[in-house]
């Protein structure tokens, strides 16, 4: 389930707030606040390698787009 895939991240990695996990059954994209640290990156990378079994390079990891306007 999509909430228990986010909260499997965020408790696994520090620094990842705000956080959007879409899977496929090829990949893997997560959209966080904390994706301008490149350990918090690595964090998520391992997280979602452990838990999908996906490659590193079958993950990208993005941040979140400043709310605009808002």
């Amino acid at each position: 389930d999509r909430r228990q895939r986010q909260m499997c991240i965020r408790d696994r990695c520090d620094g990842v707030g705000n956080v959007t996990a879409l899977l496929s059954d090829t990949g893997a994209v997560i959209v966080c606040d904390g994706a301008d640290d490149a350990a918090v990156r690595l964090s998520i990378i391992k997280a979602v390698e452990a838990f999908t079994g996906f490659s590193s390079d079958s993950i990208q990891v993005i941040k979140t787009a400043p709310n605009i306007g808002g």
